[in-house]
């Protein structure tokens, strides 16, 4: 209900209320600036302080961020670090809400909560959420070694993943890609609902990634995902009924690269891209229990 409330422009700050007539003061009770959604969760200085001690990567950038739907993009990009132990649930939100709860507290009971209050609270809350979702698991498979690109070729390297919920359909889906060095260059993640498997939604994946990939213009491209069937699949190029419509799109879309390869990566070695699809299917999972 918080996402919902604050992309529809329905949170009782200072300019909305402002806005309807309700007050005159707009200004923020910590540092005096102007007092709306962006400020509070981004701009103002104790939030900016909050950040900065977030265990994230891919923060938003203010200068990018116009209004809390961009915000929202921006944030879906961002990447929890495995110390954490945040696989399913993003940080993000629940930072989010911890900022909206220390500025009540603030603002209606003069209580301050340090930044690092704020931090730790919303990691407790993340994990908590997490340990309460069912997710099925993952075949196990041996852990793989760690990709090592031969100095000799120059291909750009590509990691996706899935997450998918049997009861409703929904997925995530997450890539990262890398050059040949191992240097991130670029990474996505989208959503979808309605998906029937767990394989559709890894194939869905490696399509997105593939068009993603066509977008920046990295033709030598070889691709890494933990679904062992999948890769069989793609490799011998063979089909399914469930996925015969995906496949085809990929089959059409493989025709535009100089050189293609599908590879299979331990599930230990693709935790990037599994954030990302997570994170996506959190959002879209909160996004539908609010109607929206």
């Amino acid at each position: 209900m918080f996402l919902w409330k604050l992309l529809v422009k329905a949170l009782p700050l200072g300019s909305t209320l402002a806005a309807r007539g309700l007050i005159s003061s707009v200004t923020c009770k910590r540092c005096g600036g102007q007092e709306d959604a962006i400020h509070l969760l981004l701009t103002c200085p104790f939030a900016a302080r909050v950040w900065e001690l977030a265990p994230v990567l891919f923060k938003p950038c203010p200068s990018s961020v116009q209004d809390p739907f961009s915000l929202l993009k921006a944030a879906k990009k961002m990447i929890t670090l495995p110390p954490v132990g945040l696989s399913l649930s993003p940080l993000f939100p629940w930072i989010w809400w911890h900022l909206w709860k220390a500025r009540n507290y603030l603002l209606y009971e003069d209580k301050v909560w340090s930044d690092s209050e704020v931090l730790d609270k919303a990691i407790s809350d993340a994990r908590s959420w997490q340990l309460a979702q069912v997710l099925p698991p993952k075949q196990r498979t041996p852990p793989a070694s760690r990709v090592i690109m031969s100095p000799l070729r120059k291909d750009f390297v590509c990691f996706v993943d899935a997450a998918w919920i049997a009861t409703s359909g929904n997925s995530g889906m997450g890539w990262v890609f890398q050059d040949y060095l191992g240097t991130p260059i670029h990474h996505g993640s989208s959503s979808r609902p309605f998906v029937p498997s767990a394989l559709a939604a890894e194939a869905l994946a490696v399509k997105k990634a593939l068009l993603s990939a066509l977008d920046h213009e990295l033709f030598h491209l070889q691709v890494f995902s933990d679904s062992q069937t999948l890769v069989r699949l793609l490799n011998a190029k063979e089909s399914t009924v469930e996925l015969r419509g995906i496949l085809f799109d990929i089959s059409f879309l493989r025709l535009r690269f100089i050189s293609l390869s599908f590879n299979f990566i331990s599930r230990l070695n693709n935790v990037s891209a599994d954030s990302l699809a997570k994170s996506a299917l959190f959002l879209l999972n909160s996004f539908s229990s609010n109607g929206v």
